[in-house]
């Protein structure tokens, strides 16, 4: 921020286990194991050479931005040190746009995972949009009523939802494992079938692979409100991008092993998946109890991404790019209560309009591939400042890399092209769409608008 000194005093609430699981919630989900199978074995693939050409050059851009520039805002800070005002609130409204979108897909989630603990009775709902943007709403209500009493409170289900997340994707793959024990592969897995066939179905699933292993960066926005930040974030860091990347791989092929989900339109495909692996490895009654898990982990997600989001407003507040309404604290509890209600009316809209002119899957999928155009844009200027602090002259704050210097610059530089690549690959629409154009229209059109308004509300914001 430009003036710390008027920055709003804020909790540092989260010790080292708390911020641990917070990385891994924020940079983990198991809704994307059946989105990468989709693509057969050589979505396996995909996942390493992501890992390789994104998640790892994203984790060294993290490590050394947050050295040099600690503090709250983060990637919001580290674009306005590197590259000045405009590049700073670009950066952070593109980034606050993208968490919009991506929340009504995780609600979508929840509310479908939900159905499965009804059973058959429940499942008539699957294609019912009233269903779907009601439980969303109640949802997101909730999360954003904890977010508004502080991370003190919030964080609880933060740390619940980490775990709601990982004991399902350890159930996946301790079932998908068994079943390839007792019945081999349902897949034809043979070398050939991990080579990728660079074609349309795999230019789609890319960049929402890609935009599935952010979240690295998400701890350092909340910087102020951590305890011992320059220590205890590295470790958080580096133990979150082994953790995910090998649970990626492993989660896919577990979900390799048992016969392909059947198509059931709303539903998220990761509950048929667990429940074809069950089925085939012998061990029945699980999926209620996963459902309550999955419903948990996604909620705790959700709470996560929209704390994370809401100290973009407060930041952008305090250096009066936007009203200075957003950098008021709530009297009580100490947390940006401005940001987090503005920004639950725009989700709520969001996911009512979500819907229009499309099926339930397909408004999942517009989010999808929304979030990802709008997720990358920032990443340009991160890995940008990233390359600029990498190569500059030493100063305070200055990481050297067990890489070396030369290493680190290539690595962050392959991170900037991945990221200008998949923005370009994420406005193709996925194959099972009925509405292409409309698809193709609505990506576009709602992301050049997004945009748009953030320039706009920069220079708005100067007159000011």
């Amino acid at each position: 921020m430009s003036d710390p000194a008027a920055a709003p005093q804020l909790r540092r609430s989260m010790g080292f286990f708390d911020l641990v699981l917070f990385v891994v919630l924020t940079s983990f989900g198991i809704m994307w194991f059946a989105k990468a199978g989709e693509a057969g074995a050589v979505g396996v693939t995909l996942w390493i050479v992501a890992g390789l050409v994104f998640y790892l050059p994203l984790a060294l851009c993290v490590i050394v931005l947050s050295a040099r520039y600690p503090g709250e805002g983060g990637l919001y800070c580290w674009s306005q040190r590197s590259f000045g005002d405009f590049a700073g609130f670009i950066t952070g409204w593109t980034y606050w746009a993208c968490i919009l979108p991506f929340l009504p897909g995780v609600l979508y989630f929840i509310a479908g995972s939900a159905l499965f603990l009804g059973g058959d009775r429940w499942m008539g709902l699957i294609k019912d949009p009233a269903y779907f943007i009601t439980v969303s709403l109640l949802c997101f209500a909730l999360t954003t009523a904890l977010n508004i009493i502080g991370l003190n409170v919030g964080k609880w289900l933060h740390n619940a939802g980490a775990l709601g997340t990982w004991l399902p994707a350890l159930g996946l793959m301790a079932l998908g494992f068994i079943s390839w024990a007792r019945h081999g592969s349902v897949t034809d897995l043979s070398a050939e079938r991990f080579m990728p066939a660079f074609n349309l179905k795999e230019a789609a699933l890319w960049p929402i692979l890609v935009m599935s292993l952010t979240g690295l960066e998400a701890a350092s926005i909340l910087g102020d409100e951590i305890k011992d930040t320059q220590r205890r974030l590295p470790i958080a860091l580096v133990f979150a991008a082994i953790l995910v990347i090998v649970t990626m791989v492993a989660g896919t092929l577990a979900v390799l092993a048992a016969p392909p989900t059947v198509e059931q339109e709303g539903a998220p495909a990761f509950m048929g998946a667990f429940e074809n692996v069950s089925s085939r490895a012998g061990v029945g009654g699980l999926l209620p109890i996963v459902a309550v898990l999955v419903v948990v982990g996604h909620l705790g997600k959700v709470s996560a991404w929209s704390a994370t989001a809401a100290r973009l407003p407060l930041v952008a507040g305090v250096d009066k790019k936007l009203p200075a309404v957003f950098a008021r604290l709530h009297p009580r509890w100490g947390t940006p209560y401005v940001a987090l209600l503005v920004q639950a009316v725009i989700v709520a809209v969001l996911i009512v309009i979500g819907a229009a002119g499309t099926s339930t899957e397909g408004a999942y999928n517009l989010f999808l591939d929304l979030t990802a155009v709008l997720t990358l844009v920032p990443f340009l200027f991160l890995f940008a400042a990233a390359i600029k602090v990498q190569c500059g002259e030493s100063g305070p704050g200055r990481m050297q890399t067990p890489l070396g210097r030369g290493v680190a610059a290539l690595l962050l530089v392959v991170g900037l092209a991945t990221t200008a690549v998949s923005m370009i690959l994420a406005v193709i629409p996925p194959e099972q769409e009925e509405y292409k154009a409309l698809h193709v229209a609505k990506v576009a059109g709602l992301s050049g608008l997004v945009v748009g308004c953030g320039v706009a509300i920069y220079f708005l914001g100067r007159k000011r």
